[in-house]
């Protein structure tokens, strides 16, 4: 088995934790650029909910009273 020196070792672990960080960043630089391109979920479901939308136009019309649109706004969204 050939004598190995520690210049040796440390020049192999060296190129070993040089490739390890560019794959790292070359993962780490993927999943970033995925999230930016990934649209923004709103975190407030009725305010973009069409049906809920609908409800309260009806209720601003005056075809529905509170206790109508409280109950249906309810069964929309699941409550």
């Amino acid at each position: 088995m050939p004598d190995v020196g520690l210049l040796e070792l440390l020049i192999v672990f060296l190129i070993g934790a040089f490739w390890i960080a560019v794959v790292g960043l070359i993962i780490y630089g993927a999943i970033a650029f995925g999230r930016r391109r990934r649209p923004a979920v709103p975190r407030d479901a009725t305010a973009v909910d069409p049906a809920v939308d609908d409800l309260r136009s009806m209720y601003a019309r005056g075809e529905i009273d509170e206790v109508e649109f409280e109950h249906r706004r309810s069964l929309l969204q699941g409550r």
